[in-house]
């Protein structure tokens, strides 16, 4: 399945799940809601935002994942069960979605806004731009 394939399973529990994580994310999607690395990993730091990473457990591997992140893997069957699960046991705290060079947490983010779920995204991901994790030499965790 190509990264940004989203299997009918996965679209099916999205549109169970949406009416549960509607009231849990509430903004509307758009370039206002992207965050700097920085900025997220602040967040994090402060109890504010959950920081998701998006990529495959092969990609967690090679670089580790951003501190303070959790590993859910887009293309898991559970990924919208895992996030709701996720969101339920944090409920305070926005939502923002990291990958590789930020093209799969964009799409995602808009996959879920045009459904009416809004999360923040971090442009440039993890390698990326020049606004990148990496670049703005934020740690990482060890994927075990």
């Amino acid at each position: 399945m190509s990264a940004l394939a989203v299997s009918r399973r996965q679209l099916l529990s999205a549109l169970l799940l949406i009416p549960l994580l509607k009231p849990l994310i509430s903004h509307a999607n758009s370039a206002e809601y992207q965050l700097t690395a920085t900025f997220a990993y602040n967040s994090v730091l402060a109890d504010q935002l959950l920081l998701i990473d998006i990529r495959t457990p092969h990609e967690w591997r090679r670089t580790g994942i951003p501190a303070g992140a959790y590993g859910i893997d887009m293309d898991a069957k559970d990924f919208f069960k895992d996030l709701l699960a996720l969101a339920n046991k944090y409920p305070a705290r926005k939502i923002a979605l990291i990958s590789t060079t930020g093209g799969r947490s964009a799409y995602l983010a808009r996959y879920l806004g045009r459904r009416g779920v809004s999360v923040y995204d971090i442009p440039g991901g993890i390698i990326g731009k020049s606004n990148s994790w990496k670049s703005r030499s934020l740690p990482f965790s060890k994927f075990r």
